[in-house]
């Protein structure tokens, strides 16, 4: 299958309740380049924090991704200041890529593209 401009949502159940989520999509950096699993959101509600359910919803994500035909990786960010979220990651033996600068565009946006 294909991934196509579309989004999905994995949830973590427990006793017929969501607990945990994780939204993600695919993202194509290039034209004929492999694409990447984007984590847009890792969520777990705070009576569900520390029970695993964080974990496994990451290994739901690694497991997508490597099905996934042309997927590459998985991609995913958290804001420096989120001291628990990246205290998690690395727990899970992942490192933290220094490699790239995020921009931000906010709702302000101007009505019309600029000329270049």
């Amino acid at each position: 299958m294909r991934p196509g401009l579309r989004a999905w949502s994995p949830h973590a159940i427990t006793n017929d309740e969501v607990v945990g989520l994780a939204a993600y999509s695919y993202l194509w950096p290039a034209a004929g380049s492999t694409h990447s699993l984007f984590l847009k959101e890792l969520y777990v509600r705070p009576d569900g924090r520390r029970q695993g359910v964080g974990a496994r919803l990451m290994e739901e994500m690694k497991a997508i991704a490597a099905r996934s035909p042309g997927c590459s990786r998985l991609e995913w960010m958290t804001d420096r200041s989120n001291d628990g979220a990246r205290a998690f990651y690395r727990q899970l033996g992942f490192e933290e890529f220094e490699g790239k600068v995020n921009y931000r565009l906010d709702a302000d946006l101007p009505q019309s593209a600029p000329s270049l």
